[in-house]
């Protein structure tokens, strides 16, 4: 693209894919992983403009990062004025530990009105899904992969389904990328 002139015409397929649904009835938490952070960003613009019950909570987010240098898009999410909790794996800023942590550390009051929404390294979003099952809330992950046509004719960007699905593989780049975290065969 640097080798463009300005006002030279560019094609561009896309959005591709699936993204996260919304549930206006549902108690948002965000939780986000390195650049995980980056679809979150949008999400949570969208879910903070949406109209939802009195009785619902404002969205949450809890997000983590190796360092404190490596923390993306803090200022944005607290001016939207999401509830902001963050965990850094040196302890540079906030708790230190994994963003998995704070989910541990949450009460277990007010779960069963909750929606988790997640995107960022493939070992975190594994624990917040495994975390989010053990607790029967629902939890859609955005997963990030490689999507060398974006058509689903390469299958390079396959995940696993759970074998009791029947269902074999799906394309992240057709079927997702965002998934209900039960779709997804994590230990494949």
């Amino acid at each position: 693209m640097c080798g463009l002139s300005p006002g030279e015409v560019l094609e561009i397929k896309g959005p591709l894919g699936r993204g996260f649904e919304l549930d206006s009835k549902k108690d948002p938490i965000l939780v986000a992983g390195g650049i995980g952070v980056a679809p979150l960003l949008y999400l949570a613009d969208r879910l903070v403009k949406m109209k939802r019950s009195p009785t619902v909570a404002p969205p949450r987010l809890m997000i983590g990062a190796g360092s404190k240098k490596e923390l993306l898009g803090l200022r944005e999410f607290k001016e939207m004025g999401l509830r902001v909790r963050t965990v850094t794996e040196d302890g540079s800023f906030g708790r230190k530990g994994l963003v998995t942590d704070l989910l541990e550390g949450m009460s277990a009051k007010g779960l069963d009105r909750a929606m988790i929404y997640t995107c960022g390294p493939q070992g975190m979003l594994r624990a917040v899904a495994s975390w989010a099952a053990a607790r029967n809330i629902p939890c859609q992950v955005s997963l990030e992969a490689r999507m060398a046509c974006g058509m689903g004719a390469c299958l390079g960007c396959s995940v696993a389904r759970p074998n009791d699905s029947g269902q074999g593989y799906a394309k992240v780049c057709q079927d997702g990328p965002v998934f209900e975290a039960r779709e997804v065969a994590w230990d494949a």
